[in-house]
Protein backbone atom coordinates (compact mmCIF):
# COMPACT_ATOMS: atom_id res chain seq x y z
CA UNK A 1 0.00 0.00 0.00
CA UNK A 2 2.94 2.12 0.64
CA UNK A 3 4.47 1.84 -2.63
CA UNK A 4 1.18 2.48 -4.32
CA UNK A 5 0.78 6.14 -2.66
CA UNK A 6 4.52 6.85 -3.20
CA UNK A 7 4.11 6.11 -6.96
CA UNK A 8 0.60 7.66 -7.33
CA UNK A 9 2.22 11.15 -5.35
CA UNK A 10 5.33 10.50 -7.86
CA UNK A 11 2.80 10.18 -10.95
CA UNK A 12 0.69 13.51 -9.56
CA UNK A 13 3.82 15.23 -9.53
CA UNK A 14 5.20 14.65 -12.34
CA UNK A 15 1.69 15.31 -14.13
CA UNK A 16 2.13 18.73 -12.07
CA UNK A 17 5.21 19.29 -13.47
CA UNK A 18 4.73 18.71 -17.03
CA UNK A 19 1.62 21.10 -16.36
CA UNK A 20 3.43 23.59 -15.27
CA UNK A 21 6.23 23.56 -17.82
CA UNK A 22 3.17 23.64 -20.31
CA UNK A 23 1.99 26.97 -18.51
CA UNK A 24 4.99 28.48 -18.70
CA UNK A 25 5.50 27.73 -22.58
CA UNK A 26 5.24 31.40 -24.71
CA UNK A 27 3.47 31.49 -27.33
CA UNK A 28 5.17 31.59 -30.60
CA UNK A 29 4.13 34.27 -32.97
CA UNK A 30 5.31 35.17 -35.98
CA UNK A 31 4.20 38.78 -37.68
CA UNK A 32 4.61 38.15 -41.50
CA UNK A 33 4.87 41.65 -43.31
CA UNK A 34 3.21 41.06 -46.83
CA UNK A 35 2.59 42.24 -49.69
CA UNK A 36 -0.89 43.74 -51.37
CA UNK A 37 0.30 43.07 -55.06
CA UNK A 38 1.85 39.69 -55.53
CA UNK A 39 2.99 39.29 -59.56
CA UNK A 40 2.22 35.72 -61.07
CA UNK A 41 5.68 36.56 -62.17
CA UNK A 42 7.31 35.67 -58.86
CA UNK A 43 4.69 32.32 -58.11
CA UNK A 44 8.13 30.30 -57.82
CA UNK A 45 9.29 32.54 -54.84
CA UNK A 46 5.80 32.89 -53.48
CA UNK A 47 5.57 28.57 -53.62
CA UNK A 48 8.99 28.99 -51.39
CA UNK A 49 7.08 31.42 -48.91
CA UNK A 50 4.43 28.85 -48.53
CA UNK A 51 6.90 25.89 -47.98
CA UNK A 52 8.33 28.13 -44.89
CA UNK A 53 4.98 28.79 -43.58
CA UNK A 54 3.77 25.16 -44.05
CA UNK A 55 6.76 24.01 -41.91
CA UNK A 56 6.21 26.50 -39.40
CA UNK A 57 3.06 25.34 -39.11
CA UNK A 58 1.10 27.49 -37.13
CA UNK A 59 -2.46 26.93 -35.70
CA UNK A 60 -3.75 29.83 -36.18
CA UNK A 61 -3.53 32.38 -38.74
CA UNK A 62 -4.51 36.22 -38.12
CA UNK A 63 -5.21 38.29 -40.86
CA UNK A 64 -5.69 42.13 -41.63
CA UNK A 65 -9.75 41.81 -41.41
CA UNK A 66 -11.95 43.20 -38.80
CA UNK A 67 -14.65 41.25 -36.83
CA UNK A 68 -18.60 41.31 -37.39
CA UNK A 69 -18.99 43.33 -34.59
CA UNK A 70 -15.97 45.80 -35.56
CA UNK A 71 -16.74 46.27 -38.70
CA UNK A 72 -20.40 47.01 -38.15
CA UNK A 73 -19.43 49.72 -35.80
CA UNK A 74 -17.70 51.26 -38.18
CA UNK A 75 -19.08 54.92 -39.52
CA UNK A 76 -20.72 54.68 -42.86
CA UNK A 77 -18.18 57.46 -43.67
CA UNK A 78 -15.25 54.89 -43.78
CA UNK A 79 -13.54 54.74 -47.14
CA UNK A 80 -13.00 51.02 -46.46
CA UNK A 81 -16.13 49.71 -45.23
CA UNK A 82 -17.63 52.24 -48.41
CA UNK A 83 -15.75 49.93 -50.54
CA UNK A 84 -16.42 46.59 -48.75
CA UNK A 85 -20.15 47.54 -49.18
CA UNK A 86 -20.05 47.22 -52.53
CA UNK A 87 -19.02 43.61 -52.29
CA UNK A 88 -21.74 42.87 -49.90
CA UNK A 89 -24.25 44.58 -51.94
CA UNK A 90 -23.34 42.61 -55.11
CA UNK A 91 -23.66 39.67 -53.02
CA UNK A 92 -26.83 40.73 -51.73
CA UNK A 93 -28.04 40.75 -55.51
CA UNK A 94 -27.30 37.21 -56.40
CA UNK A 95 -29.06 36.08 -52.85
CA UNK A 96 -31.86 38.32 -51.96
CA UNK A 97 -33.19 35.69 -49.41
CA UNK A 98 -31.29 35.99 -46.28
CA UNK A 99 -30.06 33.19 -44.82
CA UNK A 100 -31.60 32.46 -40.93
CA UNK A 101 -29.42 32.11 -37.75
CA UNK A 102 -26.16 32.28 -39.78
CA UNK A 103 -24.39 31.37 -36.51
CA UNK A 104 -25.47 28.14 -36.15
CA UNK A 105 -25.88 27.19 -39.89
CA UNK A 106 -21.93 28.38 -39.77
CA UNK A 107 -21.17 26.06 -37.38
CA UNK A 108 -23.58 22.94 -38.77
CA UNK A 109 -21.74 23.52 -42.48
CA UNK A 110 -18.24 23.23 -40.37
CA UNK A 111 -18.81 20.37 -38.86
CA UNK A 112 -20.10 19.03 -42.88
CA UNK A 113 -16.72 19.86 -44.56
CA UNK A 114 -14.80 18.50 -41.44
CA UNK A 115 -15.83 14.86 -42.57
CA UNK A 116 -15.47 15.92 -46.61
CA UNK A 117 -13.76 18.72 -48.03
CA UNK A 118 -15.54 18.02 -51.00
CA UNK A 119 -19.04 18.97 -50.05
CA UNK A 120 -19.24 21.63 -52.89
CA UNK A 121 -22.43 23.08 -52.03
CA UNK A 122 -21.92 22.89 -48.30
CA UNK A 123 -19.34 25.07 -49.08
CA UNK A 124 -20.83 27.38 -51.17
CA UNK A 125 -23.42 27.85 -48.40
CA UNK A 126 -21.03 28.36 -45.63
CA UNK A 127 -18.47 31.19 -48.08
CA UNK A 128 -22.52 32.60 -48.11
CA UNK A 129 -23.51 32.41 -44.03
CA UNK A 130 -20.10 34.17 -43.90
CA UNK A 131 -20.49 36.75 -45.93
CA UNK A 132 -23.75 37.59 -44.61
CA UNK A 133 -22.67 37.41 -41.11
CA UNK A 134 -19.89 40.13 -42.41
CA UNK A 135 -17.50 38.38 -41.48
CA UNK A 136 -15.33 39.17 -44.96
CA UNK A 137 -12.19 37.15 -44.21
CA UNK A 138 -13.88 34.03 -44.08
CA UNK A 139 -16.32 34.26 -46.84
CA UNK A 140 -13.43 35.51 -49.01
CA UNK A 141 -11.78 32.14 -47.84
CA UNK A 142 -14.00 29.81 -48.96
CA UNK A 143 -15.01 31.65 -51.72
CA UNK A 144 -11.31 31.11 -53.09
CA UNK A 145 -11.60 27.54 -52.04
CA UNK A 146 -14.26 27.10 -54.78
CA UNK A 147 -13.11 29.52 -57.15
CA UNK A 148 -10.02 28.02 -57.46
CA UNK A 149 -9.50 24.77 -56.66
CA UNK A 150 -13.11 22.86 -56.12
CA UNK A 151 -14.78 24.52 -59.47
CA UNK A 152 -13.16 22.41 -61.86
CA UNK A 153 -14.65 19.48 -59.91
CA UNK A 154 -18.50 20.48 -60.11
CA UNK A 155 -21.22 18.58 -61.25
CA UNK A 156 -23.86 19.78 -63.63
CA UNK A 157 -26.43 21.47 -60.67
CA UNK A 158 -23.03 22.75 -58.52
CA UNK A 159 -21.84 24.98 -61.57
CA UNK A 160 -25.38 26.08 -61.92
CA UNK A 161 -25.97 27.04 -58.09
CA UNK A 162 -23.02 28.68 -57.95
CA UNK A 163 -22.89 31.03 -60.92
CA UNK A 164 -26.67 31.52 -59.96
CA UNK A 165 -25.04 32.51 -55.92
CA UNK A 166 -21.68 34.32 -56.75
CA UNK A 167 -21.70 34.49 -61.13
CA UNK A 168 -18.67 34.13 -63.16
CA UNK A 169 -15.30 34.91 -62.27
CA UNK A 170 -15.17 38.45 -63.78
CA UNK A 171 -17.97 39.49 -61.79
CA UNK A 172 -16.64 38.80 -58.47
CA UNK A 173 -13.30 40.19 -59.68
CA UNK A 174 -15.62 43.77 -60.42
CA UNK A 175 -16.61 43.24 -57.25
CA UNK A 176 -13.74 43.06 -55.44
CA UNK A 177 -14.48 39.29 -53.94
CA UNK A 178 -11.78 37.72 -55.44
CA UNK A 179 -8.06 39.11 -56.24
CA UNK A 180 -5.79 36.66 -57.64
CA UNK A 181 -2.36 38.91 -56.52
CA UNK A 182 -3.79 39.90 -52.95
CA UNK A 183 -1.66 38.29 -50.11
CA UNK A 184 -4.54 36.38 -49.37
CA UNK A 185 -5.03 34.59 -52.56
CA UNK A 186 -1.47 34.00 -52.87
CA UNK A 187 -0.27 32.95 -49.51
CA UNK A 188 -2.70 32.89 -46.87
CA UNK A 189 -5.86 31.15 -48.54
CA UNK A 190 -3.81 28.49 -49.80
CA UNK A 191 -1.59 28.35 -46.38
CA UNK A 192 -4.93 27.75 -44.64
CA UNK A 193 -6.19 25.51 -46.69
CA UNK A 194 -3.24 23.45 -47.12
CA UNK A 195 -3.21 22.87 -43.07
CA UNK A 196 -6.86 21.46 -42.57
CA UNK A 197 -7.99 25.33 -41.37
CA UNK A 198 -11.71 25.85 -41.54
CA UNK A 199 -10.99 29.17 -40.54
CA UNK A 200 -8.51 32.76 -40.20
CA UNK A 201 -8.99 35.32 -37.66
CA UNK A 202 -9.23 38.78 -37.60
CA UNK A 203 -7.40 41.22 -36.11
CA UNK A 204 -7.73 44.64 -37.78
CA UNK A 205 -8.37 48.00 -36.16
CA UNK A 206 -9.69 50.60 -37.31
CA UNK A 207 -11.13 52.98 -34.36
CA UNK A 208 -8.33 55.45 -35.00
CA UNK A 209 -9.16 55.52 -38.77
CA UNK A 210 -10.72 59.17 -39.05
CA UNK A 211 -7.86 60.75 -36.82
CA UNK A 212 -5.04 59.09 -38.93
CA UNK A 213 -6.10 60.28 -42.05
CA UNK A 214 -6.81 63.79 -40.47
CA UNK A 215 -3.40 63.65 -39.68
CA UNK A 216 -1.72 62.55 -42.67
CA UNK A 217 -4.14 65.00 -44.98
CA UNK A 218 -2.39 67.85 -43.01
CA UNK A 219 0.91 66.90 -43.43
CA UNK A 220 0.34 66.13 -46.56
CA UNK A 221 -0.64 69.59 -47.25
CA UNK A 222 2.34 70.97 -45.66
CA UNK A 223 4.38 68.66 -47.76
CA UNK A 224 3.28 69.30 -50.75
CA UNK A 225 3.62 73.16 -50.49
CA UNK A 226 7.89 72.18 -49.35
CA UNK A 227 7.69 70.68 -52.17
CA UNK A 228 6.62 73.35 -54.73
CA UNK A 229 9.27 75.83 -52.18
CA UNK A 230 12.03 73.46 -52.49
CA UNK A 231 11.54 73.69 -56.62
CA UNK A 232 11.59 77.27 -56.69
CA UNK A 233 14.60 77.99 -54.56
CA UNK A 234 17.69 75.30 -53.51
CA UNK A 235 18.70 77.66 -51.15
CA UNK A 236 15.11 77.33 -48.92
CA UNK A 237 14.81 75.62 -45.68
CA UNK A 238 12.42 73.55 -47.79
CA UNK A 239 14.71 71.98 -50.01
CA UNK A 240 16.76 71.14 -47.14
CA UNK A 241 13.93 69.19 -45.91
CA UNK A 242 13.27 67.69 -49.69
CA UNK A 243 16.98 66.92 -50.32
CA UNK A 244 17.57 64.80 -46.95
CA UNK A 245 14.07 62.72 -47.74
CA UNK A 246 15.37 62.28 -51.36
CA UNK A 247 19.06 61.49 -49.65
CA UNK A 248 17.61 59.08 -47.26
CA UNK A 249 15.52 56.96 -50.11
CA UNK A 250 18.88 56.66 -51.77
CA UNK A 251 20.64 55.08 -48.99
CA UNK A 252 18.04 52.74 -48.97
CA UNK A 253 17.56 51.99 -52.26
CA UNK A 254 21.77 51.11 -52.49
CA UNK A 255 21.11 48.64 -49.75
CA UNK A 256 18.13 47.34 -51.53
CA UNK A 257 21.00 46.39 -54.25
CA UNK A 258 23.86 45.25 -51.84
CA UNK A 259 21.49 42.63 -50.26
CA UNK A 260 19.24 41.47 -53.18
CA UNK A 261 16.98 39.95 -50.91
CA UNK A 262 14.02 38.05 -52.42
CA UNK A 263 10.38 40.25 -52.18
CA UNK A 264 9.09 39.01 -48.62
CA UNK A 265 12.81 38.29 -47.44
CA UNK A 266 12.94 42.13 -47.88
CA UNK A 267 9.59 42.77 -46.56
CA UNK A 268 10.41 41.24 -43.16
CA UNK A 269 13.85 43.12 -43.02
CA UNK A 270 14.33 45.87 -40.85
CA UNK A 271 15.70 48.02 -44.23
CA UNK A 272 12.17 47.30 -45.32
CA UNK A 273 10.87 49.02 -41.57
CA UNK A 274 13.25 51.59 -41.77
CA UNK A 275 12.15 52.69 -46.17
CA UNK A 276 8.46 52.11 -44.83
CA UNK A 277 8.66 55.00 -41.79
CA UNK A 278 10.30 57.22 -44.23
CA UNK A 279 8.10 56.67 -46.97
CA UNK A 280 4.77 56.97 -44.49
CA UNK A 281 5.61 59.54 -42.67
CA UNK A 282 7.30 62.05 -44.80
CA UNK A 283 10.76 61.31 -43.65
CA UNK A 284 9.61 60.79 -40.21
CA UNK A 285 12.31 60.34 -37.41
CA UNK A 286 15.21 60.49 -39.75
CA UNK A 287 13.84 64.21 -40.05
CA UNK A 288 13.32 65.05 -37.10
CA UNK A 289 15.40 68.65 -35.68
CA UNK A 290 16.69 68.83 -38.98
CA UNK A 291 14.66 72.25 -40.01
CA UNK A 292 12.16 74.37 -38.07
CA UNK A 293 10.35 74.29 -41.50
CA UNK A 294 10.09 70.49 -41.02
CA UNK A 295 6.73 69.53 -39.43
CA UNK A 296 7.74 67.39 -36.81
CA UNK A 297 4.73 68.05 -34.83
CA UNK A 298 2.30 67.06 -37.33
CA UNK A 299 4.24 64.03 -37.89
CA UNK A 300 4.39 62.71 -34.71
CA UNK A 301 0.81 63.32 -34.56
CA UNK A 302 0.44 60.64 -37.38
CA UNK A 303 2.95 58.01 -35.74
CA UNK A 304 0.92 58.35 -32.70
CA UNK A 305 -2.47 57.13 -34.30
CA UNK A 306 -0.98 54.67 -36.43
CA UNK A 307 1.24 53.10 -33.42
CA UNK A 308 -2.33 52.92 -31.80
CA UNK A 309 -3.51 51.08 -34.85
CA UNK A 310 -0.90 48.87 -34.26
CA UNK A 311 -0.92 48.53 -30.06
CA UNK A 312 -4.62 47.82 -31.26
CA UNK A 313 -3.70 45.22 -34.06
CA UNK A 314 -1.27 43.09 -31.28
CA UNK A 315 -4.16 42.90 -28.33
CA UNK A 316 -6.47 41.74 -30.91
CA UNK A 317 -3.76 38.63 -31.90
CA UNK A 318 -3.40 38.08 -28.06
CA UNK A 319 -7.00 38.15 -27.42
CA UNK A 320 -7.83 35.55 -30.19
CA UNK A 321 -4.46 33.66 -29.52
CA UNK A 322 -5.99 33.18 -26.12
CA UNK A 323 -9.33 32.71 -26.94
CA UNK A 324 -8.44 29.91 -29.27
CA UNK A 325 -5.46 28.46 -26.96
CA UNK A 326 -3.14 28.49 -29.41
CA UNK A 327 0.51 28.28 -28.79
CA UNK A 328 1.71 28.91 -32.69
CA UNK A 329 0.07 31.88 -34.52
CA UNK A 330 1.05 33.28 -37.63
CA UNK A 331 0.15 37.23 -38.20
CA UNK A 332 -0.06 38.49 -42.09
CA UNK A 333 -0.25 42.19 -42.39
CA UNK A 334 0.84 45.09 -44.67
CA UNK A 335 4.40 45.16 -44.35
CA UNK A 336 4.62 48.56 -43.41
CA UNK A 337 2.80 47.58 -40.11
CA UNK A 338 5.39 44.18 -39.51
CA UNK A 339 7.93 46.37 -36.43
CA UNK A 340 5.35 47.70 -35.54
CA UNK A 341 3.73 44.97 -33.96
CA UNK A 342 6.37 42.82 -33.58
CA UNK A 343 7.76 45.31 -31.31
CA UNK A 344 4.71 45.76 -29.56
CA UNK A 345 3.68 42.19 -29.53
CA UNK A 346 7.63 41.93 -28.23
CA UNK A 347 6.59 43.68 -25.05
CA UNK A 348 4.55 40.69 -23.22
CA UNK A 349 6.97 38.31 -21.43
CA UNK A 350 4.15 35.28 -22.32
CA UNK A 351 5.13 36.13 -26.59
CA UNK A 352 8.29 34.51 -28.54
CA UNK A 353 8.98 36.49 -31.69
CA UNK A 354 9.94 34.33 -34.72
CA UNK A 355 11.31 35.89 -37.74
CA UNK A 356 10.72 35.14 -41.24
CA UNK A 357 13.69 35.57 -42.23
CA UNK A 358 14.99 32.82 -39.30
CA UNK A 359 12.93 30.20 -40.91
CA UNK A 360 14.73 27.74 -43.00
Amino acid sequence: MKMTLKMLSVLFLNVFLSFSVQAQQPMEILVLGASHGNNASDSLHYKEVLRKLAQYHPDLILTEFLTPADYLAMPATNSNKKSQEKSFEYLRRHNPVPIKNTAKQIEKYKAALAKSDNFHRVRMDLALAYFQNHDLGNGLYHLYILENDKKKHFGANELEYYTAHFGTRDSLQKAGLFRTTSEYCTLVFPLAHQLGQQEIYPIDAQQYDEDWKHSWRLVAYIMHYTNKIAKMDSTTEEAKIVNAIAAAKETIEKEQVAQNLPIYNYLNSDLNARESDILNFYGGPELFGISKAYPESEVKNMMKYWGLRNVAMAANTLAQMKRQNAKRGLVVVGSAHQKWMEDELAKDKNVKIIKYNALQ
